[in-house]
C-alpha cells in the first residue's frame, strides 16, 4: 500500500475517533441533561406536594376555628336566653339565628333551643285564658317570627305544642310541620302563612286571620274557628272533623276545599 494511502486511511481512522468522541460526549451531556430536568420535575412535585398539604392544613385550622367560633358564639346566645332581661333574651335569639344561617349543621339544634324557649317562656298555666295578654312579649315573639322564617328539613319536627300566643304575628311565615296542638292562636294574623301539614287540633283560632294561608293536609280536629278568617285559605287534603265555630258550609264558600278535605 502506498504512503499516500496509508496516510488517508490514518486520516479517516483519526475522523472517526474524533466523531465517536463528540457523540459520546454529546451523550454524557443529554444524559446529564436529562438527569437535571427529572430531577427538576421531581423538585416542582414535591413542591406542588408540599403546597397542597399546607393548604388542606390551612383549611383544617380554618374550619377548626370557625367551628370553635360558631360554638362560642351558640354558647353565649344560649346563656343569654336565661337572662332576666327580655330585650337580652330577644337579642340571644336573632344571634342564633345568625348562627343557623351561617352553621347549616346546628340549625336543627337551634330550632328545636327555640322552640323550648316559647314553650318555657308563653304565659304560665296559672293564667287564665281570659287573662292572657293580647299579643305574646317580645321576646317570645322574636322566637316565632324567627322560626317561622329559618330554612327546615321536610321531615323537622318543631315541637309547640300547648303554647298560649294570642295575637302573634306570623304573616307570610314558613310553618310547615309545626306541632300546636292545642295551642292558642286567637287573633293571630296568620295571612298568607306557609302552614302545610301542621298539628293544629283542638287548638284556639278564633278571630284568627288566615286569609290565604296555605292549610294543605294540616289537621285542624276540633279546632275552634268562631270568627276565624278563611277566605282564600287552601284546605285541600285537610281534616276540619269537628271544628266548631264555623259550618263545612260556611268554611266552603271562603276556603279552597276538595274531596280530600276532611269534615
Amino acid at each position: 500500500m502506498s504512503p499516500e494511502r496509508r496516510w488517508g486511511l490514518l486520516q479517516e481512522e483519526r475522523r472517526y475517533e474524533a466523531d465517536e468522541r463528540e457523540r459520546r460526549h454529546q451523550s454524557r451531556h443529554q444524559w446529564f441533561n436529562s438527569i437535571g430536568i427529572s430531577f427538576g420535575v421531581l423538585f416542582a412535585a414535591a413542591g406542588l406536594v408540599a403546597t397542597a398539604l399546607s393548604w388542606r392544613t390551612a383549611q383544617s385550622e380554618l374550619r377548626t376555628a370557625r367551628e370553635g367560633q360558631i360554638t362560642d358564639r351558640y354558647i353565649r346566645a344560649t346563656e343569654q336566653l336565661g337572662s332576666p332581661g327580655r330585650d337580652v333574651r330577644a337579642s340571644a335569639v336573632y344571634a342564633l339565628e345568625r348562627i343557623a344561617h351561617d352553621s347549616s349543621r346546628d340549625r336543627a339544634v337551634i330550632i328545636d333551643v327555640l322552640a323550648a324557649f316559647v314553650r318555657e317562656h308563653d304565659p304560665a298555666p296559672a293564667i287564665s285564658d281570659a287573662k292572657l295578654p293580647r299579643e305574646p312579649d317580645t321576646d317570645v315573639q322574636a322566637a316565632l317570627t324567627v322560626l317561622g322564617r329559618l330554612p327546615r328539613a321536610s321531615h323537622n319536627f318543631t315541637d309547640l305544642h300547648g303554647i298560649r300566643v294570642p295575637g302573634v304575628l306570623m304573616p307570610s311565615t314558613k310553618m310547615t310541620g309545626m306541632n300546636l296542638f292545642t295551642a292558642n292562636l286567637g287573633h293571630a294574623d296568620l295571612v298568607l302563612a306557609d302552614a302545610s301539614y301542621m298539628n293544629l287540633t283542638e287548638a284556639n283560632l278564633t278571630h284568627a286571620n288566615l286569609e290565604s294561608a296555605r292549610l294543605k293536609g294540616s289537621s285542624l280536629r276540633y279546632a275552634d274557628l268562631t270568627g276565624a278568617d278563611l277566605k282564600g285559605a287552601d284546605l285541600t287534603g285537610a281534616d276540619l272533623t269537628g271544628v266548631r265555630g264555623m259550618t263545612p258550609e260556611a268554611i266552603k264558600r271562603v276556603a279552597k276545599t276538595d274531596e280530600t278535605t276532611r269534615f
